[in-house]
């Protein structure tokens, strides 16, 4: 199922795992190991759409005692140039970015391919330490 709110767009699958995205870019999860509570990435899409730059994150996850633990995240946002992204027999033109962020022991590193029109067409996103990372393509 697919929940819109704004920016935001919330897709929920049969056993109730969610993924929160804001403007393409994960902000919350439910049902997954040491779940993203919370994000704020605005700085991280504004820096994306300026063609690259700075930015801060913070990440609220959830801790195997069942508290909130906030991380604060620096990240640096670079343009990798032109890139083809290939899904269902397509081979669709793109910009590529890279993320990488780093900040109270934690490191990621996540990718965004838009098309012309600065829409995501997919990423590669760190979920949390212990869920990993989720590949998305946007149709």
């Amino acid at each position: 199922m697919l929940f819109r709110s704004g920016s935001k767009v919330t897709w929920v699958d049969s056993e109730n795992n969610s993924i929160t995205l804001e403007n393409g870019v994960i902000v919350a999860t439910r049902g997954l190991p040491r779940d993203l509570m919370g994000a704020d990435t605005a700085q991280v899409w504004a820096a994306i759409r300026a063609g690259g730059g700075n930015a801060q994150r913070t990440h609220d996850f959830l801790t195997d005692q069942d508290q909130i633990s906030q991380q604060l995240l620096q990240c640096r946002i670079v343009a990798q140039g032109s890139d083809t992204v290939r899904r269902l027999r397509q081979e669709l033109d793109s910009r590529r970015f890279e993320e990488t962020c780093e900040g109270d022991g934690l490191q990621l590193t996540n990718i965004y391919w838009l098309n012309r029109d600065n829409l995501l067409l997919r990423s590669l996103q760190a979920i949390s330490p212990d869920a990993g990372y989720l590949q998305i393509d946007v149709f």
